[in-house]
């Protein structure tokens, strides 16, 4: 069984770290400190996108996501980066885990991780969702001089138990050019240049980048553990074009439940999309942003 819910960490610096772009971090070397490698790369005028073995690491000049998932460690590739960026320099870290299907097979928890980062950057932790279902917690550090970019926002749509027809998408033998024709991926996000990769024999990564923004898909569609991900900064025109975003990944992977985490500074408030009720809706705010969780589930 393959564990799909990722780990994420975001790392915003001040000019004093230099560019994260360049060649004095080792972006290959913080990959594999998280049991993963790099598998290709693109770049535009903002930002690196490296697809991974396991997820996405996306980097811009201030600016770190990286995304992994399995039984990767995430946590040492975050302490490989401070080896590079002084404490100081950092006016952001998010450290974000989803619940696990077999938590007990991670290395590391949650409460492991934060007491590493509490070492280095000491920061607090929110838990959205059921303790005991759909979950995700988040440990969060800021300098005092931070607060939310007017134009920020983070779409994340985290998917559980893919209807079977989707899951029968995502395999070796169907290669990217079919995944691609029978998902619309590639066309979610106009404009944007792509670089996917199909695990053998089952799986599928997508990164997606536009001038300044990105977008990624991770799923693993085996049926005792089948999940998918979509992250994305996309600056959406309005309320609505969320919707439809939503609606359309919804669409393609057909989820029996979906957490919804939405990090903006928008005001945006998404309707409940078709075929689905609410399960959970906590609101929360935090240093500028206004962060939505919802939870739903497909009706029956």
């Amino acid at each position: 069984m393959f564990e799909g819910s990722e780990k994420k960490v975001e790392i915003v610096v001040d000019d004093s770290a230099g560019s994260l772009r360049a060649a004095h971090i080792p972006w290959g070397k913080v990959v594999a400190r998280a049991n993963a490698s790099i598998l290709s790369k693109i770049s535009s005028r903002e930002l690196d996108a490296y697809l991974l073995s396991e997820s996405s690491l996306f980097v811009y000049d201030n600016a770190a996501i990286m995304i992994t998932c399995g039984t990767t460690t995430l946590i040492d590739a975050v302490s490989e980066i401070l080896n590079f960026v002084p404490a100081e320099a950092v006016r952001l870290l998010t450290y974000e885990r989803k619940n696990e299907i077999d938590p007990d097979a991670q290395p590391t928890s949650f409460d492991d991780d934060v007491a590493r980062l509490n070492t280095k950057l000491p920061g607090e932790t929110i838990l959205f969702g059921d303790p005991h279902g759909n979950h995700v917690r988040l440990f969060h550090y800021r300098r005092a001089d931070f607060t939310a970019p007017g134009d920020d926002i983070t779409l994340e749509i985290l998917m559980h138990d893919l209807g079977p027809a989707t899951r029968n998408l995502f395999h070796i033998e169907n290669g990217r050019e079919g995944i691609q024709a029978q998902t619309g991926l590639y066309h979610l996000f106009p404009g944007f240049t792509c670089d996917d990769f199909v695990f053998d024999p089952v799986g599928y990564s997508f990164n997606g980048i536009g001038p300044d923004a990105y977008s990624t898909f991770h799923v693993t569609p085996e049926q005792e553990c089948s999940y998918a991900s979509l992250e994305t900064n996309f600056q959406f025109a309005d309320e609505e074009a969320v919707n439809r975003t939503i609606q359309k990944v919804l669409d393609i992977f057909q989820p029996a439940s979906a957490s919804i985490l939405l990090f903006q500074s928008h005001g945006f408030n998404p309707a409940l999309p078709d075929a689905y009720r609410l399960d959970r809706d906590e609101p929360a705010a935090l240093y500028g942003y206004d962060i939505i969780f919802r939870n739903i589930l497909r009706n029956a």
